[in-house]
């Protein structure tokens, strides 16, 4: 009761007063409303220890113009990639000049494949501890013929001049000198012109005969643009359509080439070589083939798909024939000649596909034809 009496007694402005003193003249804290107390805690920390206010602006003003740099430099990215990409889309090549890279690159293959020790292997298999001295000089004559044959195929097609439609554009504008004519590395063709030249100088050298009949058999490829027609009665509304093929052609010349037939039956090339007669003609392959009209033209993406399909089993029939008739006498160029740059189309039939693609070819470029 005592305290309760003295409470009573006191004025208003004397229990302010010992609370804490007047409103008017003393200033309370501020303290936030509503706010997290882990942020406020942040705060006071980058307050006391980190950048000031301004700084902080500052920051937020260099961090988004890098990000406004960086959008600018993707856009700007992005439309050169699309720049790119619409020219590459635009820029169109021939089928022809693809097919004819390729098959540069697949001559320059088939020249250094097969470079090992089996190489070195006698030709034809050739037995020669139970080969008399006649057939010892049979193939060396036939083996001075294809030397002769191989300098002479290399003076016709490895001659060019500036208009040759068989040289490669680089790229850059420039034509690069494509030889058409290789010799397989495997042949080892320098080191037989050394023999050869040896057993002319002394024909009764038995080394020099032996390394002879020992030495690989000489292939070689030739590359071959022919251009020529076909008539097909569902393309191109029955009229004749103009194509241009692109081949490869590997020979490889056996050791009795190009020998009298004679010399087949002889006992003595019999007894050794079951299949002489086989023996006497060149091997004639197809190592590449691909036909389409010389001014078509595609995107560089686009597969490269010929328009036609080659009966090789044919062909190599009519080489083989072609080659029969023309022995003893060098026959690679005249086959090469009368078959397949006179006489290729006999063996090629249109596909399907390719009479489509001629079809639309013709009408989007021809279409009064």
């Amino acid at each position: 009761m005592a305290a309760r009496k003295s409470c009573t007694h006191l004025t208003w402005s004397e229990a302010k007063s010992k609370v804490g003193g007047d409103s008017r003249t003393s200033k309370k804290p501020l303290i936030p409303k509503k706010i997290d107390h882990a942020k406020a805690l942040t705060a006071k920390v980058i307050a006391k220890n980190g950048l000031s206010p301004q700084d902080l602006a500052k920051e937020k003003t260099l961090a988004r113009r890098a990000k406004r740099d960086e959008e600018r430099a993707a856009a700007a990215a992005a439309k050169r990639t699309e720049e790119r990409e619409r020219r590459r889309w635009e820029r169109r090549v021939r089928p022809l000049d693809m097919a004819r890279e390729r098959m540069v690159g697949l001559a320059e293959k088939l020249q250094k494949q097969n470079i090992n020790g089996s190489d070195k292997e006698e030709g034809d298999g050739v037995d020669n501890a139970h080969i008399d001295a006649e057939f010892y000089q049979t193939v060396a004559e036939c083996r001075e013929l294809q030397v002769n044959e191989l300098l002479g195929l290399e003076a016709i097609y490895n001659t060019h001049d500036e208009s040759d439609h068989n040289n490669v554009d680089d790229g850059d504008g420039s034509a690069a000198m494509n030889k058409e004519f290789h010799v397989s590395d495997s042949s080892q063709f320098e080191m037989l012109q050394q023999h050869v030249e040896q057993w002319q100088i002394d024909p009764e050298d038995e080394t020099s005969l032996k390394k002879i009949v020992q030495h690989p058999n000489p292939s070689f490829a030739i590359q071959l643009i022919v251009d020529g027609t076909i008539h097909d009665d569902d393309c191109n509304n029955g009229k004749d359509v103009n194509l241009t093929a692109v081949l490869l052609l590997h020979v490889t010349l056996p050791s009795l080439y190009p020998s009298e037939e004679d010399n087949a039956d002889d006992d003595n090339a019999s007894d050794n070589h079951p299949n002489t007669t086989l023996l006497l003609l060149p091997t004639f392959d197809i190592a590449y083939f691909l036909c389409t009209h010389k001014d078509m033209e595609c995107t560089p993406d686009k597969p490269l798909e010929s328009v036609g399909h080659l009966d090789e089993r044919k062909l190599k029939e009519a080489m083989m024939e072609e080659a029969r008739q023309l022995l003893p006498d060098p026959c690679v160029y005249m086959v090469v000649t009368s078959v397949l740059m006179e006489r290729l189309y006999e063996f090629v039939a249109l596909s399907v596909r390719g009479k489509f693609i001629l079809d639309q070819y013709y009408h989007s470029n021809h279409p009064k034809e």
